[in-house]
């Protein structure tokens, strides 16, 4: 079959401009942004807020809280390699007390991992909280690090990704209180996905 101008198109799609091809014109290619397999996202400190209860109102206060030093990120680490996301949080402290939280965007999905109080992580957003086997939350304390990894079978496997980080710690001032940080500027919010989102991150 000869390689007609309208066949070529049809091949090359996904990276060719052909009206000028099939005009009689000059190809235009138009390559797929390439994205790296690992991103830093740096956050201001002494920036954590403090959610207390509902006012007559019913909205939710909000304080600053700058001293809460196991939840004030200063960088997050994004790492893609091969099936595997490595999410490294450095904060100013550490407590066993703080959750971290991450947000992936996978596609048109949107998918949210925390950590119960037995180190077990889950996906809030599938089903009120499906179990990803196989990840891992640790933390160290001498490097004020939080590590999260997260297989890529629980978010689908994608070639690329967004992913937001959180770091919350329930009951400083009541029982239903909430102090948290988030490694993006805009985010927050009690739930997964008013955490903010980073820039895309491929897999390497």
């Amino acid at each position: 079959m000869p390689d007609t101008p309208a066949r070529i198109c049809r091949v090359l799609a996904p990276t060719v401009l052909c009206a000028g091809l099939l005009g009689g014109g000059a190809v235009v290619l138009a390559p797929a942004p390439s994205y790296a397999a690992s991103v830093t996202l740096t956050d201001a400190t002494h920036d954590p807020v403090r959610l207390d209860d509902q006012d007559d109102d019913g909205e939710l206060e909000t304080t600053p809280a700058p001293d809460a030093r196991a939840v004030d990120i200063e960088a997050t680490d994004v790492v893609y390699r091969h099936h595997v996301l490595v999410v490294r949080v450095h904060a100013r402290g550490t407590s066993h007390r703080v959750s971290p939280r991450v947000r992936v965007r996978a596609g048109g999905s949107d998918h949210g991992f925390s950590v119960d109080d037995r180190g077990r992580v889950y996906d809030e957003a599938r089903g009120g909280g499906r179990r990803c086997r196989g990840a891992s939350v640790e933390w160290d304390g001498p490097a004020d690090v939080y590590r999260v990894r997260l297989p890529a079978g629980c978010f689908g496997t994608p070639d690329q990704v967004r992913v937001g980080v959180q770091l919350t710690r329930v009951g400083d001032t009541t029982p239903s209180s909430v102090t948290l940080d988030d490694a993006v500027k805009g985010g927050g919010g009690r739930y997964y996905y008013r955490v903010g989102l980073g820039p895309r991150v491929a897999r390497g």
